[in-house]
């Protein structure tokens, strides 16, 4: 096999693990989900090694499939590094920023903060997607991954971007229809959660009262979901209460379509953070994250306390 054919299988191998679906990978590449299938089987048939698990609904790496993956990230994104370099050697703002993010904070913020930063920066490119959160074992291939929560990689390089608040929020239709008072945070308990579980573990909320004194309590409820959008449709589906980033919801909390719970109430708080591989960054992923530090904060809903 050659160099030239080596690298092209294992760009299409590391863009099936990163979507985890041969048929995104296709769509992504612009090729055909059989020519995909294919250069993963002589890949495979080459290394002498299986790679990949294949289900009807996604794909998983084996053991052997995890330990390629980690040693040709780094080769790829050298090839990246170097078309760069050339192709922007006398306009170091020139080339593609590789950027991933959870699906939560992609349609708040991802098109316009790109949209403002290409109008500055014209010749710069972007290759966008959104994972799920924690699924980062592809970050080498990225040039930035926007992080929400605790970081818990050590080996990675991050700086923190912004601060995000988390609201109780029942949609008005659902509290008209319970009749329940909702005035103390008894009440609020005593209401139907759209339950937050990590494999069929329900998580408890703790919240921070005005007096400053934090409260832990276990949501009861009928719907558990681990998927943040999940719970933000149940809710506006008028069947329950949850704990949801007010990011996403201010417009709707504004039109009185869904109702903010205890605003005086602390209830979550998360960091985002632009987090990446590599200490030295092309110019253009230091100015991208720059312009995030200044921009982000200005998306973020005002809260009063």
């Amino acid at each position: 096999m050659t160099a030239l054919k080596i690298l092209y299988r294992m760009a299409i191998f590391s863009e099936v693990v990163t979507l985890n679906s041969m048929s995104c990978a296709a769509e992504q590449l612009g090729i055909s989900k059989s020519v995909v299938s294919r250069n993963i089987k002589w890949l495979e048939e080459e290394l002498n090694l299986s790679l990949l698990t294949r289900t009807r609904q996604s794909v998983t790496l084996t053991e052997a499939g995890r330990n390629y993956f980690r040693k040709c990230a780094p080769i790829l994104v050298n090839a990246h590094k170097l078309k760069d370099e050339v192709f922007g050697e006398n306009n170091e703002m020139a080339g593609e920023i590789i950027l991933s993010c959870p699906f939560a904070l992609y349609q708040p913020l991802i098109p316009p903060l790109v949209d403002s930063f290409i109008k500055r920066y014209p010749q710069v490119k972007f290759n966008l997607s959104y994972s799920a959160p924690g699924n980062e074992m592809y970050l080498n291939e990225l040039d930035i991954y926007l992080h929400l929560g605790p970081l818990e990689n050590s080996n990675l390089y991050a700086k923190k971007i912004a601060n995000f608040k988390f609201g109780c929020i029942a949609s008005a239709t659902y509290l008209e229809n319970s009749a329940q008072s909702v005035d103390t945070l008894n009440d609020i308990r005593d209401l139907n959660w759209i339950v937050h579980a990590v494999k069929g573990q329900v998580k408890d909320i703790t919240t921070t009262t005005p007096a400053g004194e934090s409260v832990t309590f276990t949501p009861l409820g009928n719907i558990k979901t681990n998927f943040g959008n999940d719970k933000l449709d149940f809710v506006s589906n008028n069947l329950g209460v949850a704990v949801l980033p007010l990011l996403n919801i201010q417009d709707k909390i504004n039109s009185g379509e869904l109702v903010q719970l205890l605003p005086d109430h602390q209830w979550m708080t998360l960091d985002m953070h632009a987090v990446y591989s590599y200490k030295d960054l092309p110019l253009r992923v230091r100015k991208f994250i720059e312009h995030l530090s200044e921009h982000v904060p200005e998306y973020l809903p005002k809260t009063h306390h």
